[in-house]
């Protein structure tokens, strides 16, 4: 079954990380984000595989990304300054970086954006699916304008591709099984295949989209009118 890897890096290691994956024929997808322990940008690194190159996967990235030491200020301390108590911060040395790496089941990888007709997932039932999509960033709006139409939500996160180092989109929709063949062919009319500059030799080819279907348990959604707030209040 093939493998979603969810890898959390410091900011300082992406660039060997990345060029180590290209290398080795992995393509990834990198996000900006923000640690919540000490509130500084890291990044997240979306990577799929297969079972047959998880081990080799994880090495890389254990290889590429190292653990550092610095002090961060913590626990308030009370100092005495010219008779008045100042409180400061007690520094405190902390271990940072490394790799947080989940491993995410996949149950179907769809690659979109050639003329050849889409072939079915295979996937059905009334059971939810999250789909993890990659876009290009030229097909974007397209795109979500026809999910939107067709009564599809998502979230849109901005990203950046590893292999061409370019700026796309990722989006995370929630989706019941029955309506994932129709959501992909939707999108699968929306984008178009771009032969990009890229060596026949390296084994990666150019995909407008590369969307990865995952289980997921029950979707909830908390929606509640301003007026059901003021009344239970």
């Amino acid at each position: 079954m093939p493998k979603l890897v969810i890898a959390i890096i410091q900011s300082a290691d992406s660039g060997r990380l990345t060029d180590a994956l290209v290398a080795r024929g992995f393509r990834s997808t990198r996000i900006n984000t923000v640690g919540g322990f000490l509130d500084e940008p890291n990044v997240t690194m979306l990577i799929g595989t297969e079972d047959e190159q998880l081990t080799e996967l994880l090495g890389i990235i254990r290889q590429n990304c190292r653990a550092r030491r610095r002090y961060m200020n913590a626990a308030p301390m009370s100092v005495e300054t010219v008779g008045m108590p100042v409180v400061t911060a007690a520094p405190i040395e902390v271990e940072i970086g490394g790799a947080t790496v989940f491993v995410l089941p996949v149950r179907h990888i769809a690659r979109l954006g050639k003329t050849d007709p889409l072939p079915p997932s295979g996937i059905s039932g009334p059971q939810g699916v999250l789909m993890v999509a990659v876009v290009q960033a030229e097909d974007v709006a397209a795109l979500s304008a026809t999910l939107i139409k067709a009564g599809y939500r998502f979230t849109r996160i901005n990203s950046v591709g590893s292999f061409l180092k370019k700026g796309n989109a990722t989006l995370l929709m929630g989706i019941t099984a029955d309506h994932l063949d129709k959501a992909l062919n939707l999108m699968q009319a929306c984008c178009r295949h771009r032969p990009e500059p890229t060596p026949v030799k390296s084994g990666l080819p150019s995909h407008t989209v590369t969307a990865f279907i995952l289980d997921m348990l029950p979707l909830h959604n908390f929606l509640q009118s301003e007026e059901s707030n003021t009344q239970s209040s």
